[in-house]
């Protein structure tokens, strides 16, 4: 499975595999928030800058 590496300055680098990067349509230049809950769910946002 194909991934890629967001980097998330608290968290670290995170692999996120692609179907997930298409599915959410995230662009490179594309920032990524993304929340840990405790119940281990990943929560990705993708905020775009205008």
């Amino acid at each position: 499975m194909k991934t890629k590496v967001i980097k998330v300055s608290d968290l670290g680098d995170i692999v996120i595999p692609d179907v997930i990067i298409r599915t959410l349509n995230l662009k490179p230049k594309d920032n990524a928030l993304i929340e840990i809950y405790n119940k281990g769910n990943l929560n990705l946002t993708a905020l775009k800058w205008q």
